[in-house]
């Protein structure tokens, strides 16, 4: 959870996104299936009350370019 346990959520997040990226093909088909199966289960309603899905292939593509993002800014700034 993100809101308790931030740190250890962006752990999880990157350790998967470097699987997928930077894994075996056969790491990367695993991640694949890990992160869907989680993403299916992630459902609910917004402050408008809108619904919304973590399949949204939107919502998706704006994580990862939030991820990929941050990751150009942070070497940037760190480099």
């Amino acid at each position: 959870d993100y809101r308790t346990d931030p740190w250890n959520r962006l752990f999880r997040t990157l350790d998967v996104m470097f699987k997928l990226a930077f894994g075996t093909p056969e790491q990367s088909k695993q991640q694949e299936k890990i992160l869907a199966a989680r993403h299916r289960r992630v459902a609910g309603e917004n402050e408008l009350g809108e619904r919304y899905t973590a399949m949204d292939p939107a919502l998706l593509v704006w994580v990862w370019a939030t991820l990929v993002d941050t990751s150009v800014a942070v070497y940037e700034n760190v480099y």
